[in-house]
């Protein structure tokens, strides 16, 4: 059971809303949390390692952190603090801790983390290509056929509102692009072994996600790349890679105006939010430039945050949050939503230990361990200006993360012994190998007197 239903619960990450029964659970909890039960009372998986490591205090003083502010006025705590709280404890035990001690008590290879990522990818872009082909013929999307966990989907069209975008199995295009960030490149071991995969990720999976037109994902792409090269080749080639890739845009935007028509529509136009106009007009919801002058307020001002779903529960109870009157329920950003509820220790922590994670990663000269890293920075990027910290995507790149680590340790232990001595049976014979090695010795020195 535990091998078995690992991979489906990696192959059907991306289904956020779609078939979930609750809007903040994604499906995949649903699988893994049973499996979770079963194995808390299983003596065998808690034989093979079922356990929390060292890594985990610092998740564990994050939380705690978070509480701080709602100790202090006990009175002010509301039933939003205590679902965040609540919230942020279920996720993590569930999508990150089980996760990763799911891979390592299966003992299941990252090959096999790779095809289920891949058929998860497939299946994904399979699922955008078909929608955005049906929302712009018949205006139908995915959730008029698959029951999805919510109604609320916030209308999105693209090129200068010519299409209608596609959102996958989630709310939103952007929630479905970090499905990709989280899966695409763990899947590449699995695509590159065949000529017919690499033609299915060519043909079927790229377009897929171009097809989201999300341009916080491909600009956090580009930016996971230019790290990765910068880590792996040296800052000179990404630096190279950089004013290359700047270079070839301009000179193919100045020289054909479709080129410049698509690059403003995709990506310059995500960027007007910014602008002091939509800053001041923006009156439905927090627009992004509020949500983060409001967080950081809150960390100059409150460094020791206002608790776990602070800001959710003075929005329920229609009162201002250092004077400003809330548009919504959180920050849009995970390590902000830290900041404000942790304050800037618990923000720093938990910012340490993604960054400690990339590092581990960094060390392990692995092909899975390089995927691995370029997965979980890419979907960190990405999360920075999204919060949704119930999606697993994030989770489970943190738990791979270790998985790997963990996995290249034991690695290491066994090749630093004898060939003979990697497994118990080995262990033994090289024990009476040395006990007959030991006595012919003393024979010997008992025959020369």
């Amino acid at each position: 059971m535990y091998a078995g239903l690992l991979p489906v619960y990696v192959a059907t990450l991306f289904l956020l809303h779609g078939l979930s029964p609750v809007p903040w659970l994604p499906f995949g909890f649903f699988i893994a949390a049973p499996v979770l039960i079963l194995a808390a009372f299983d003596p065998i998986a808690q034989a093979r390692g079922l356990r929390f490591r060292a890594d985990d205090i610092g998740f564990a003083l994050v939380y705690l952190l978070g509480f701080v502010p709602l100790l202090m006025r006990p009175s002010a705590i509301g039933m939003q603090n205590l679902l965040y709280a609540g919230q942020w404890l279920v996720i993590w035990v569930v999508a990150f801790w089980w996760v990763r001690e799911w891979i390592l008590i299966s003992q299941l290879r990252f090959e096999n983390i790779s095809k289920a990522a891949a058929v998860g990818c497939v299946l994904l872009a399979i699922a955008v290509i078909s929608e955005f082909i049906l929302a712009n013929t018949t205006g139908h999307y995915l959730s008029d056929f698959v029951p999805f966990s919510i109604g609320d989907f916030p209308a999105a069209t693209v090129l200068d509102d010519a299409f209608l975008r596609p959102r996958g199995f989630a709310s939103e295009a952007g929630f479905t692009a970090i499905a990709f960030e989280c899966l695409l490149p763990l899947s590449i071991q699995w695509f590159r072994l065949r000529r017919i995969r690499l033609l299915a990720l060519v043909l079927v999976v790229v377009p897929g996600y171009l097809l989201l037109f999300s341009a916080a994902s491909i600009a956090f792409f580009l930016a996971t790349l230019l790290v990765y090269v910068a880590l792996t080749r040296g800052a000179a080639a990404a630096a190279l890679i950089a004013v290359g890739a700047v270079g070839l845009l301009a000179g193919l935007a100045g020289a054909f105006d479709s080129v410049y028509w698509v690059f403003y529509e995709v990506i310059l136009r995500k960027f007007a939010e910014f602008t002091p106009g939509a800053f001041a007009t923006n009156s439905i919801g927090f627009s992004r430039p509020e949500a983060y002058s409001l967080a950081f307020r809150l960390l100059l001002e409150r460094p020791f945050g206002i608790g776990w779903g602070g800001i959710s529960q003075h929005f329920a109870d229609l009162e201002p949050v250092l004077d400003v009157q809330l548009k919504g329920s959180g920050l849009i950003s995970i390590p902000l939503e830290i900041g404000a509820a942790a304050g800037i220790i618990g923000m720093t922590c938990f910012v340490l230990l993604v960054v400690r994670k990339l590092s581990a990663l960094g060390k392990v000269a692995s092909q899975p361990a390089r995927l691995t890293f370029f997965s979980l920075l890419w979907v960190s990027f990405h999360h920075m200006v999204v919060l949704e910290l119930w999606f697993p995507m994030f989770w489970l790149s943190l738990a791979l993360a270790d998985c790997v680590r963990i996995q290249a340790g034991r690695q290491s232990e066994r090749s630093a012994l004898p060939s003979d001595q990697s497994t118990p049976s080995g262990r033994r014979r090289s024990e009476r190998m040395q006990n007959l090695r030991e006595g012919d010795s003393e024979w010997a020195r008992s025959m020369l007197g």
